[in-house]
């Protein structure tokens, strides 16, 4: 689950001869680095997961670090997912407000 509100991020992305600015959330920001970064070796991640477009969910109403944490609940428990573990991928300036 990739979290984050609209908040002003711009995302750029090189299209051919163009250049084009997009107003996304947080989240789709996240999530199209993730789909187009390249592991090193010449894959990109969609290479290692089937449908890894289909199977990166997406929170994209929180604006706030205590909003992540309360709609990822209500999505997980709307789609009946319910984790054994969770793993927070956080910035050390966003960590503390994470542990509370």
């Amino acid at each position: 689950v990739l979290t984050g509100g609209v908040t002003g991020v711009v995302y750029r992305q090189k299209l051919a001869k163009s250049n084009w600015l997009d107003c996304v959330s947080e989240a789709e920001a996240m999530k199209r680095y993730i789909v187009q970064r390249n592991m090193g070796d010449g894959r990109d991640a969609s290479d290692l997961f089937d449908n890894l477009e289909e199977e990166i969910l997406l929170e994209e109403e929180s604006q706030l670090t205590i909003e992540n944490v309360i709609f990822v609940g209500e999505l997980l428990e709307k789609l009946s997912l319910i984790p054994v573990e969770l793993v927070v991928v956080t910035s050390e300036f966003h960590m503390p407000r994470t542990l509370r």
